[in-house]
Formats: C-alpha cells, structure tokens, sequence
C-alpha cells in the first residue's frame, strides 16, 4: 500500500504542440529531455539555453522535476509465527538522471521503487517472530544503508517500521506470562517449604500481619480434629470393640488431637469424643476426679480400694 508518492514528470509536450510551441529553458530543479525521432534522449539542466522550433527533430519533450520528496509505502511480509509483518519504509527521494525517467516511463516513484524494497524486507521478516518486529526493522535498514541507490535516483532511507496487527496485544499477553512465570517461580519455595517459609510469605504479603496465616492453620487443625472424632465415635457407638480396644483408641486419638492439655479445652473435647456428659469416658469404668475418688460416689479410689467411712 503506498501512502506517499510524487509523479517526477511534470510535463509533456509532443507531435504538433510540440511543433509550434517554443520551449523555455529548464528553471532551477527541472531538467528538460528532448526526444529525438530515432530514440536518442537530450538532456537540458536548469539554466541552460533551450533549442528553438528550428533546432530539429525533437518529436517529445519531458520537464523533469529534480526535487527530493518523500516516499511511503507499506510491504506485506511473512513472520516466522503465523501472523504477518507490515513492513513500512520513508524515503528521501530525487532523480538525478532524468532520461531514465523517461526511458522507464516512471509516472509513480513509490510503486518505481516497490518491488525492490519488498524484496528486501520479505527476505529478511521470515527469520523473525512476530514479537520481534524491531530487530527485523534494524536488519531491514543495515541492508538498505549499504546497499547503492536504483539507477538514476537518490534514494534515501528515513526509517523502517516492522508491526504486526496484534502486536500489542500479542506483547500484553506476553507480560502477562512473564509476570505469572516470575510469580510461580518465587511462591516454589514457599509451596515446597517449611512452616516457617509459609508463616513468613503470610507476613510478607501482609504488612507482617500473621493473623490469616495462624487462622488457616487453626481452622485447618479443628478440621482435622473433627474427623478423627466423627471416626472415633463411630468406632465406638458400633458396638463392635472391646472395653480395652475403645480404652487404647480413645486415649490415641485424644492424645493426637490435645497433645498438650489447655484449660477448658480437654473436658469439652472428650465430650464431643462420646456425646456424653463428664465421667462417661469409658463404659464400666469410673473416672477419677482430682481427689482421687470417683465422680459417681461409689467410694472407690484410683488404686480400687474403698474408702474408709
């Protein structure tokens, strides 16, 4: 697609205009060229006399413009992704030999210049990802700047721009991965870690606060505790077990569950453990209080001997 261009022939004179027309001499930064009958090609630079009616032979006449302009075009070109690369060149551009103009019929010096340059980039573009845009671009330009000018023409590279459509997008995609991928690569060690790499990751993230980690912790404790009663429980209530079985699993889950007795806390959980109140621990099997006696009164002591009345 070209978006910039100029015509470099900016009049044409031949047959009978020609014939009866008197040429002017070429103004600074035109050139005129005379064509001959035969094909030969003249060429008068600015300031230089121009021939008369009567000079001879000329049957065309073409005034150059010699001017630089600018030049903007944009060539589809391959990535190495499936997507496409839209390759923009700017030129400086001007004739500096105004018979190839005529001799080529050059009427549009972007689409003159076109194909060459859309070599160049589809060339090079292939090699490139799509998110890589800007190093295709640097290589683009290394190889125009070292290369000569079309024949005839100044041509001069202004800038190269490699874009695919969605590469904004394709780039926020891209930072996003990269952020997840930094993220997952620092919360590795945490995941796989001590308590205390987990404990500190809660107070980093926190402003040093380990109240949500101690509550996960605390939450997740009850839950398992929960579940070893609701088992225990069932075990007992089946029926199914000795007085000694029920003594040694009762006493292993208890300690497991309240390792280190709290105040309040491990009446209330053995409680739960049989759903009954205070002293029903074990069926046939008296609890002892402090006093060493037991709590139904029966008046028999930790050792099972009776009390003295």
């Amino acid at each position: 697609m070209i978006q910039e261009t100029y015509n470099p022939i900016l009049h044409q004179r031949s047959g009978i205009l020609l014939r009866f027309t008197t040429l002017r001499a070429p103004q600074r930064g035109t050139a005129l060229v005379l064509e001959h009958r035969d094909g030969r090609l003249d060429v008068i630079a600015a300031g230089a006399p121009a021939p008369g009616r009567r000079g001879g032979g000329h049957r065309t006449a073409y005034l150059i413009d010699m001017t630089s302009h600018g030049l903007t075009f944009t060539v589809p070109s391959r990535s190495a992704d499936p997507w496409m690369f839209s390759v923009t060149f700017r030129f400086s551009c001007s004739v500096i030999e105004p018979t190839v103009v005529v001799r080529e019929g050059h009427r549009d010096m972007a689409a003159a210049v076109y194909e060459s340059m859309a070599t160049v980039a589809r060339s090079v573009t292939p090699k490139f990802g799509v998110l890589d845009g800007d190093r295709a671009a640097i290589e683009v330009l290394d190889i125009l700047r070292g290369a000569r000018s079309p024949y005839g023409l100044d041509l001069s590279v202004v800038s190269v721009d490699v874009d695919a459509a969605d590469a904004e997008d394709l780039r926020a995609t891209q930072r996003n991965l990269l952020l997840e991928r930094i993220n997952r690569e620092a919360r590795r060690d945490v995941a796989t870690g001590s308590r205390d790499e987990m404990l500190a990751h809660y107070m980093a993230i926190n402003n040093g606060d380990p109240s949500a980690f101690l509550k996960m912790e605390r939450d997740a404790q009850e839950a398992e505790a929960k579940v070893n009663l609701d088992l225990v429980r069932a075990a007992l209530e089946s029926g199914k077990l000795s007085a000694g079985e029920s003594t040694r699993i009762s006493k292993r889950i208890l300690d497991r569950v309240v390792p280190t007795p709290q105040p309040g806390r491990t009446g209330q959980l053995r409680d739960r453990l049989r759903g009954t109140v205070p002293g029903a621990l074990d069926a046939g099997h008296a609890v002892i209080d402090a006093t060493g006696l037991s709590e139904r009164g029966d008046g028999v002591r930790r050792d099972g001997s009776e009390v003295d009345e």
